[in-house]
């Protein structure tokens, strides 16, 4: 874990654009559905369990299908020329 970015591996969906700060991830988003997840500012007083709940925020999270939808569609127009 020596990248600022990283992804993680969550069943047919991944935590994408990690930033990690001292090992914590701050901010990470959802591949299907494009939501954020964000670290809050207490976290530092209990890393390891802030670590916990960041990913078990992710892994319950159900995706929003209009949103996959829409955060496909934004990845299609992107990648044309």
């Amino acid at each position: 874990m020596s990248d600022l970015w990283e992804t993680v591996e969550m069943a047919d969906r991944t935590l994408k654009d990690v930033t990690l700060i001292r090992g914590m991830p701050m901010y990470g988003r959802c591949s299907r559905c494009g939501r954020p997840f964000r670290m809050p500012p207490e976290a530092e007083e209990n890393p390891e369990k802030a670590k916990q709940d960041f990913h078990a925020a992710f892994n319950l999270h159900e995706c929003d299908k209009d949103t996959s939808h829409a955060a496909g569609q934004i990845v299609k127009e992107a990648t044309e020329d």
